[in-house]
Order: C-alpha cells, then structure tokens, then sequence
C-alpha cells in the first residue's frame, strides 16, 4: 500500500491519464449495452408490448412477423383449439405518412390488431387506445416534430387522415416510428396502398389461453395439433425475431 502511494505522488500525472482512460472506456462500455438495449427493443418491442401471451406464425416464416401469411382456415382452427380462450389477427405493412403543417414523407411500420382481442398494444403512455376507423396510437420514441395527442396525419398512398388519439412507450417494430391501427382501418389502408390485391392475409394470431393454462404449455399444443404453424410465447417472439442475434453478436465484438 505505501509502495502504490509512493508511485502515484511520484506520477500523478501517468496515473491521471490512466485513470481518465479506465473511466472513458467504462463510460463507452456502459454506452454501448444501453445503446444495444434500445436497437434490440427497437426490433421487436411491439411483440413483447402486445396483450396475447402466445403468438402464432405460418411456420415457413420462420418466425418473421413480416414474412408470415396466415389463412383464414388456420385462424378458425386456432380459435377454435382447445386452451384457446380468445384470439384475434394482427398484421404489419410499410406505409408513409405526412405530419401536420410538413411535406416530409416518413416510413412507419402500420400494424393492424382486432380491438378487444388479444393482440392490442400495451404501453400507452399518453392518450388511449383508438375508438374509430380514423384514429391510430403510435411510438412515443418519434413523436418529436412528427405529431402529438390531438393532431392528424396523412398517411399515403390513399391520402388517408388519422388522428393520433395515444402515444405507446416500447411498442416499435423494425426500430422505426410505429403506427396501431383498428383491423379495418388497417384492411382500408392496404387496400389504398396496393389495390390489386384481392384480400390481406394476417401475418400472425395474438392468442389468450384459458385461465391457469401457461402460454408456453398452449404454445406447445398448438405446434403438435397444427404442424404448419408456429406458436411462441410473446416473450420467446420477441427473443427469437431474425436477425436480433446478429445485432446482438455485433455489439459484443463491438464490446470486446
């Protein structure tokens, strides 16, 4: 001990330099796992932030909440298995939209859910949830300079103005601006967007097991009784989105 005292009265000035790197590289360590939390929520926040415990994909998604299509027997096959309680579609499309009083076009991922039914989003922060075909919830994160409670947006193609009625904290997908919008508001704006489809697919069924029945056991069932779907806990949805392992792995070589 007086030897290290001895050494740092004689080099106060190398020590202080050392001491300022240690204290910078922990500073950019500790930035880096904050900064790594935030993208990785970013990703798949609106799984985790939806209210249906279990979800269900087309198993050839791999589970890509954007790369699934489930048919409309599937749904009623879903619904009506035992240890469902309750289920309801959800859907995600890429959309624009125009801020009040603003000419700048910004992509937002639009997601579509059934309003009583699982799959609604959580995490409102302010406002609430829509009550009309015009009226959406979006990310509180990028609010700032694009819109508030209150004002409306135009949403292209279509053209179509929709008041913000609540903003959401945790709720985004693909780490962009995210929109909640009504089932048939949804249904309306990929009409608008691309008319030559003959009906919309959900991407995915937010799914409510009966009371005392863990998600992950319903999770399970569902993967036996239904080998061309794949049923996840929202948890396990979230984790397990593609490409959140690379991101992830990047960052810790980053790190190390």
């Amino acid at each position: 001990m007086l030897f290290a005292t001895a050494e740092l009265g004689r080099s106060k000035t190398r020590f202080g330099f050392l001491t300022l790197g240690a204290g910078l590289l922990v500073f950019v360590l500790l930035f880096q796992q904050a900064l790594l939390a935030a993208v990785l929520d970013g990703m798949s926040g609106a799984l985790r932030h939806q209210s249906g415990p279990v979800l269900v994909y087309a198993r050839e998604a791999q589970r890509s909440f954007a790369g699934s299509l489930v048919t409309p027997q599937q749904v009623a096959d879903v619904a009506g298995a035992e240890g469902v309680a309750d289920s309801g579609e959800m859907a995600v499309t890429l959309l624009s939209f125009r801020a009040p009083g603003s000419d700048e076009r910004v992509n937002a991922s639009f997601i579509g859910y059934r309003p009583g039914k699982p799959g609604a989003p959580l995490g409102l922060v302010q406002g609430r949830l829509p009550q009309d075909v015009d009226e959406l919830v979006a990310s509180a994160e990028d609010a700032a300079d694009h819109y508030g409670v209150g004002e409306t947006i135009v949403v292209e193609p279509g053209d179509r103005e929709m008041r913000v009625v609540g903003l959401t904290e945790g709720g985004r997908f693909n780490v962009g601006t995210t929109m909640w919008t009504p089932w048939d508001t949804y249904l309306e704006l990929v009409a608008a967007a691309a008319p030559d489809i003959p009906f919309v697919l959900p991407s995915a069924l937010a799914v409510q097991p009966d009371p005392g029945l863990a998600p992950g056991e319903l999770a399970g069932r569902l993967n036996e009784q239904f080998p061309q779907l794949e049923a996840l806990t929202r948890e396990d949805a979230a984790d397990l989105i593609p490409g959140r392992d690379a991101v992830q792995l990047a960052f810790t070589a980053v790190m190390a």
